[in-house]
């Protein structure tokens, strides 16, 4: 008589790092241009459209061959920030590289290091989705005053949340942590 004896002793190979940040801030942000340069746009927070039949893939600066993982939840919180939490859920499956740069992110975390998220999206060709402000004309948004040029965007679909070393806000974060 022989017995074959299943054991976990807590070394799950499995396991995956989960996540949480904010992804966007009623702030201006950063976008690049075809001339590589910067313009400021303005995204409304109120007018951002997450889907609810698809997760929300987690990419590697705006990859979309690079999937780090996806959403479980995300909501637009009381100070109108992007709030975002999910899984790593391709860490085991992905390449050797990106894995090497996740684990570098999670590392560089503890000397104090901050990657930031970046947000992708679409306007789904809605005339009303977005407003050129042009120069020298200024508006309030969210209790701060901007001067043009500068494009408003009132309808944001989202599409994607992306990991990046340097955001268009510096009010982004994200934080990974091992299970």
């Amino acid at each position: 008589m022989f017995f074959i004896l299943f054991a976990s002793f807590g070394c799950n190979s499995k396991a995956v790092p989960v996540f949480n940040g904010v992804a966007y801030s009623p702030n201006e942000i950063l976008v690049a241009n075809e001339k590589d340069s910067y313009e400021i746009s303005l995204i409304d927070p109120d007018g951002i459209v997450i889907p609810k039949e698809t997760p929300i893939p987690l990419l590697w600066q705006h990859d979309q061959t690079k999937i780090v993982g996806h959403c479980e939840t995300v909501f637009i919180n009381g100070e109108k920030r992007l709030q975002v939490s999910g899984v790593i859920s391709q860490y085991n499956e992905m390449s050797k590289e990106l894995r090497e740069s996740i684990d570098g992110l999670i590392n560089s975390q503890k000397y104090g290091f901050k990657y930031q998220l970046s947000v992708g999206g679409v306007t789904a060709g809605q005339t009303d989705a977005f407003k050129e402000i042009p120069c020298g004309q200024k508006i309030t948004f969210y209790g701060k005053e901007y001067e043009g040029p500068l494009l408003l965007i009132n309808k944001f679909v989202l599409r994607e949340i992306s990991i990046v070393p340097i955001g268009g806000s510096v009010e982004t974060g994200i934080k990974i942590e091992r299970k």
